[in-house]
């Protein structure tokens, strides 16, 4: 599994765009107020994904593809995630699905997630304080301590929190996101250098166990 960490030198707008091809945010842009600032500025999907790597630490090609995976259902739609449009939480984002814990309404549950607390830039009520803040917070809980690797967001083995401390419920997410990660990255791993983490097992039973019934 490639490891996720920001990595100036190769990972370039370029590349995110490639990621964001097919989905509502290629070649796309929105408003938000700035912070510091209260100026409205514009600015592109891509470009977003690329100054929360830089603040996050955290690759942006795996901050594109995450989204990618979390929220986009189509070409050209989103889940409520990303809308701002929920009657429950007008006007909030949630571009990584953070805290969208399995339930009747995950997504819901993500969006009260990200409309309280003041850490990570919340509450996430524009899209760029969502981008960003959702970076800073897998760079500060995921990425950043160790657990670097899709395999490890959902089976952490690090020495940290071991066997706790997932960023998905779902068993076979390692699997099923490193595919789409691996599509997501179209056209480019002929031209990035990527690291891998192994994790090697001891003492492991001769045989497979059975798949599950």
């Amino acid at each position: 599994f490639e490891q996720l960490e920001y990595q100036s030198a190769y990972q370039t707008l370029d590349g995110v765009k490639k990621i964001l091809t097919n989905t509502p945010f290629a070649d796309a842009s929105f408003t938000y107020t700035d912070d510091v600032t209260g100026e409205s500025k514009v600015t592109t999907y891509a470009s977003a994904f690329l100054d929360a790597a830089k603040e996050s630490g955290v690759s942006p090609y795996h901050l594109a593809s995450r989204s990618k995976q979390e929220v986009v259902t189509g070409p050209t739609t989103t889940s409520i995630a990303v809308t701002g449009t929920t009657d429950s939480y007008p006007g909030i984002f949630n571009f990584y699905n953070i805290g969208a814990y399995s339930g009747a309404s995950p997504a819901l549950n993500g969006l009260k997630w990200a409309s309280t607390g003041t850490t990570f830039l919340r509450p996430w009520n524009n899209r760029y304080r969502s981008i960003v803040g959702g970076a800073m917070y897998i760079g500060s809980n995921y990425i950043n301590r160790g657990q670097n690797t899709g395999y490890l967001q959902k089976f952490n083995v690090t020495s940290t929190n071991t066997y706790s401390h997932q960023y998905m419920t779902n068993v076979e997410a390692a699997n099923s996101e490193a595919l789409k990660t691996k599509n997501a990255y179209n056209g480019l791993l002929d031209s990035v250098p990527l690291v891998f983490s192994i994790p090697v097992y001891e003492n492991m039973p001769a045989e497979n166990c059975p798949v599950p019934q």
